[in-house]
């Protein structure tokens, strides 16, 4: 134990705040971040469709629903309320690196999986994260 770690603490916790986000996350989530703010510049909000709930922060946008957490979605009910809800969102983010913690998104929400394959197109494949536009 090294005492004058407890006179520091402030200091290294300040230290510690100010660091740039690419500090603290992955690679593959740099490069995604880097190459998709062209296109998540453009809309006012974006959906998830993936796990990954921390690039809502990473990109400094907001959800188009109140869905932002797909994973407890569930229900045949909350998944109709979604759909209703995905009228305001012209752009999703799927296949996330946090996708495979339990049975796939596009099985468990499966009406939600069904009303994007019918309505939004890909865009771009970065480092495996899907960017998927609102056809029109």
């Amino acid at each position: 134990i090294k005492i004058n770690n407890i006179f520091s603490y402030l200091k290294r916790v300040d230290s510690y705040v100010k660091l740039e986000d690419s500090n603290f996350i992955q690679p593959e989530y740099i490069n995604f971040i880097n190459n998709s703010k062209k296109f998540v510049s453009k809309n006012n909000c974006i959906q998830l469709f993936t796990n990954d709930v921390g690039l809502l922060y990473l990109l400094r946008a907001k959800s188009c629903t109140k869905y932002y957490f797909v994973w407890s979605v569930g229900s045949k009910d909350n998944q109709i309320k979604m759909i209703k809800e995905l009228q305001n969102a012209n752009l999703i983010i799927s296949n996330g690196k946090a996708d495979n913690w339990e049975l796939p998104l596009k099985d468990k929400l499966y009406l939600v999986n069904q009303y994007i394959q019918e309505n939004y197109t890909e865009i771009a494949n970065i480092n495996g994260f899907k960017l998927l536009e609102r056809n029109y």
